[in-house]
């Protein structure tokens, strides 16, 4: 998979397409295929392979959290958190996919849900990158911007060098 970042997209796909074709009951080359699919705006060709994907193993986190991001850029928040919530049927203790369900709920502007959700993760998982990341999204989205400060500030002293707690 490491090779894969280091060559062109043609190529990637033709491995992706082989790793199908010899693996079939393998999610990893439905997966990649479905993200190079997505790059070049195939959106449905990608949730189809996506769907096998989960069919082939329904716990793997990234044919999810890949769902959730085709979603996503239909701006449908949503239907994204649905896919988040449907690998959390699966994997319900996953502080990732918990922490993308915060994420997706604070997109569709349900924010104190989206903060209930956060806080839950962060329980489990006190430096979960993502949750306390959004932690300060949500803040500042409810208008409790000191919150929102030691919140970020929280995420900077964990991550000092990350520019997505600017920027979404």
């Amino acid at each position: 998979i490491y090779l894969l970042a280091r060559v062109k997209e043609d190529d990637q796909e033709a491995v992706y397409k082989d790793l199908i074709k010899r693996f079939p009951d393998s999610p990893w080359g439905y997966c990649g295929a479905a993200s190079i699919l997505f790059k070049r705006g195939d959106i449905d060709e990608a949730m189809r392979l996506c769907e096998r994907a989960v069919e082939l193993n329904p716990k793997q986190v990234l044919v999810y959290t890949l769902i959730a991001y085709l979603y996503q850029n239909k701006d449908d928040y949503l239907k994204a958190d649905e896919a988040i919530v449907r690998g959390l049927r699966h994997l319900p203790d996953n502080t990732t996919l918990s922490a993308y369900h915060g994420t997706y709920l604070r997109l569709a502007g349900k924010y104190k849900e989206a903060l209930e959700v956060i806080n839950g993760v962060l329980k489990s998982d006190p430096e979960n990158e993502l949750a306390l990341r959004q932690l300060g999204f949500v803040f500042t989205d409810l208008g409790r911007y000191e919150d929102a400060i030691k919140a970020r500030r929280e995420y900077l002293s964990l991550w000092p060098s990350s520019a997505s707690i600017w920027v979404e």
